[in-house]
């Protein structure tokens, strides 16, 4: 089981790397979320809309963080150096 674990985060990284290729990375975000969201509803019919109360604010303090990581990364990257 650790070993699938392992092999999913891993793959996760190649993944992303060839979608932002072609999709933005703010939308890949969005995309990301609303993903995760989807995934965990079903969790939410057990504990009532009450688990929403500390999750929602939690969420949005990520995807802050998030945004705020992509554009100090606009800002500060560096010029791709192409080998001859």
């Amino acid at each position: 089981m650790l070993l699938l674990v392992a092999v999913i985060w891993g793959s996760s990284y190649v993944a992303t790397k060839q979608a932002l290729a072609f999709y933005p990375v703010l939308g890949f975000i969005a995309l990301r979320f609303i993903l995760t969201f989807l995934v965990l509803v079903p969790q939410l019919r057990g504990a009532g809309w009450a688990a929403l109360r500390p999750g929602l604010p939690l969420g949005l303090i990520l995807l802050g963080v998030f945004i705020s990581a992509k554009r100090r990364a606009w800002r500060l990257s560096a010029p791709v150096i192409r080998p001859f």
